[in-house]
């Protein structure tokens, strides 16, 4: 397992713009379906491994033809502005 202390899936973002959920607005991205890997908080605390599809339920893994897959806004470093839901 790996410390993390940055952008929790700053590396796996989709930048392809031809994506076809990709909505227009440059300040955001289409993140697709992934697996990440597990890894241990900067506090200590260890966290599994899951799939990461944007449904919220790690016990349902989606494919983005299943409908997962989620829109972000860009990293800035300014956790106050990322979308939500």
């Amino acid at each position: 397992m790996d410390v993390i202390d940055g952008v929790d899936g700053a590396a796996d973002l989709a930048t392809d713009t031809a994506h076809p959920l990709v909505s227009g607005d440059p300040g955001t991205h289409f993140v697709e379906p992934h697996y990440v890997e597990g890894y241990v908080k900067a506090n200590g605390t260890e966290v599994s491994g899951y799939w990461r599809d944007g449904d919220g339920d790690t016990s349902v893994n989606r494919t983005v033809e299943d409908g997962g897959g989620y829109m972000r806004s860009n990293p800035d470093g300014d956790p106050s502005n990322n979308l939500k839901g």
